[in-house]
């Protein structure tokens, strides 16, 4: 659904979080979770991630508040569920105040096709949403 509204293969994303014991992502999946570096990018298509910075990488995320919350199948902010865009998007403008993109409007996407599952996960087109690839496409990552 993600890679036919947006036109692009970035469909899944997260922050890469350094622990004593190695690379981790904080995703939103089934839960927002941590998942290491290595399952998480062998699910990729061909197994293959892109890595993106904000302009300062040494910075410290506070992500443990948002451990376990449930995942966002309507896409909407601000209802007590994350899906993974949402999460990064969330976590830069409250932690950094860096907004990291502007949220779009549903219909801003390519939603032929889609009308079954927008209603079936109560998607309103006119809701705001961060798509991973508007995180990618992102001025203020490189």
């Amino acid at each position: 659904m993600i890679a036919a509204a947006t036109a692009s293969p970035w469909t899944h994303c997260g922050i890469i979080i350094r622990k004593p014991d190695g690379l981790y992502v904080l995703e939103a999946s089934k839960t927002v979770k941590l998942t290491k570096w290595e399952e998480w990018k062998n699910r990729g298509r061909g197994k293959y991630a892109a890595r993106k910075r904000y302009y300062n990488d040494d910075v410290r995320i506070d992500y443990e508040k948002f451990l376990g919350q449930p995942y966002d199948l309507e896409f909407k902010f601000d209802n007590g569920k994350m899906y993974c865009s949402e999460l990064v998007y969330i976590i830069y403008k409250e932690q950094f105040g860096v907004e990291l993109c502007k949220p779009r409007h549903v219909s801003d996407y390519h939603l032929y096709g889609l009308d079954d599952v927008m209603k079936s996960r109560n998607i309103d087109s006119g809701q705001l949403v961060v798509a991973p690839s508007d995180l990618y496409e992102s001025d203020k990552l490189w």
